[in-house]
């Protein structure tokens, strides 16, 4: 409710200068109108208007055209060429150490699990070759090797 009183108020202010407006003598941009020609819309006991000056040009040039809108020039996204028949190779060549040493991990992992050990956790592979790792045997820690041959050996 306090809104709709708040939109009638501002409607009726809005109505109130628009005509008002519509009463005072229009004349030719450049040109005043004294007083005594809007002398009879003043309020009673405002101030007298001596002279309204209408403005003879807007206050900016309307005559130039607007700014074009200019889209800067984007360079090309630089896709990676594709890889030489040679950089194919070592490619292939690199990646297959890494899986053949995941499976030898989970191998590792696996004949750990396999000879009764629980919790395998920190599997690494040595410097000698070997695959150690700290596992559980019921509640105890023990350190576990796995050698090449996946024999467990507790440490």
């Amino acid at each position: 409710m306090a809104y709709g009183l708040v939109a009638s108020c501002v409607a009726a202010t809005m109505l109130g200068v628009a005509s008002w407006q519509m009463l005072v003598p229009v004349s030719a941009p450049g040109t005043t109108v004294s007083g005594s020609a809007i002398e009879g819309h003043a309020r009673p006991g405002s101030a007298k208007i001596s002279t309204l000056r209408v403005p003879s040009a807007p206050p900016f040039d309307t005559t130039r055209a607007p700014v074009p809108l200019r889209f800067a020039p984007r360079l090309p996204i630089a896709s990676p060429r594709p890889p030489t028949r040679e950089e194919a190779v070592l490619q292939e060549i690199n990646a297959a150490p890494a899986q053949d040493l995941a499976d030898e991990k989970a191998m590792a992992r696996a004949a750990i699990e396999r000879d009764g050990y629980k919790g395998v956790h920190a599997l690494s592979l040595g410097a000698n070759g070997l695959w150690q790792a700290r596992a559980l045997r019921g509640t105890t820690e023990v350190a576990v090797t796995v050698d090449q041959t996946r024999n467990v050996s507790a440490n």
